[in-house]
């Protein structure tokens, strides 16, 4: 423990999580994701806190995970932007029925598909990225 004068030798824990989300972040916007061929989109809770996800349905490959203080179009739009400026064209999406989610894709793509979540196969790929079964995304 530091004596008032002396600095502290370990920076605070939220210095480390800062850190590596800042490091993860910088790989992720370099990755493409031109084989992508259908996205899982959902939005789920740390909290009260939405995070808005998007899985690879074939690998399991998480390439949005973003805690925001909204749900609503615009948010959702802005990431799918991002994404497709990372060459991200899916054929279609899953997703549920969250009007924000579906309002921002079709802001964001216009017509591309965005299929019903009616047979959990969103939840299939959350509980396997939380198990930590992720297929390493293809090189």
């Amino acid at each position: 423990m530091a004596r008032c004068n002396e600095p502290e030798t370990t920076p605070p824990p939220d210095y480390h999580h800062l850190r590596d989300t800042t490091q993860a972040s910088a790989i992720n916007r370099n990755q493409d994701l031109s084989r992508i061929r259908v996205g899982l989109h959902d939005e789920i809770f740390q909290g009260a806190t939405p995070v808005l996800a998007g899985v690879d349905a074939q690998s399991t490959y998480c390439y949005l995970l973003a805690a925001e203080r909204h749900r609503d179009a615009d948010t959702w739009g802005v990431h799918l932007l991002d994404a497709a400026q990372q060459e991200f064209d899916p054929d279609y999406t899953v997703a549920d029925a969250g009007q924000g989610l579906r309002a921002g894709q079709r802001a964001a793509w216009g017509d591309t598909p965005c299929h019903g979540d009616v047979s959990g196969l969103p939840r299939t790929a959350w509980r396997s990225t939380a198990s930590g079964k992720i297929a390493p995304w293809p090189r």
